[in-house]
C-alpha cells in the first residue's frame, strides 16, 4: 500500500480504518528482499559463488510462495 493513503484516508474519513490485505503485505515483503538481493549481488562477480547464490534465492521464494498458496 502507498504510504499516502493511510494520512489522506485520516484527513478526507476520519472515521475510516485502514485495511492491508495478506497479497499486499507478501508483495511488499518480496519487493523488499529482491532489491536488498540486488544491491548485495552488485558487490559480487557475476561468476562468485556468492552472486549465483543470491541469484537463485528467488527462485525458492517464488517456487515457496507457489507451494503455500500465499
Amino acid at each position: 500500500m502507498n504510504y499516502t493513503y493511510p494520512q489522506l484516508t485520516e484527513e478526507i474519513f476520519p472515521n475510516a480504518i485502514v485495511i492491508i490485505d495478506r497479497f499486499h503485505i507478501i508483495n511488499a515483503i518480496q519487493r523488499g528482499l529482491n532489491k536488498t538481493r540486488i544491491e548485495v549481488m552488485k558487490q559480487f562477480a557475476t561468476s562468485s559463488r556468492e552472486y549465483k547464490a543470491l541469484k537463485k534465492i528467488l527462485e525458492i521464494i517464488t517456487q515457496t510462495g507457489r507451494k503455500t498458496g500465499l
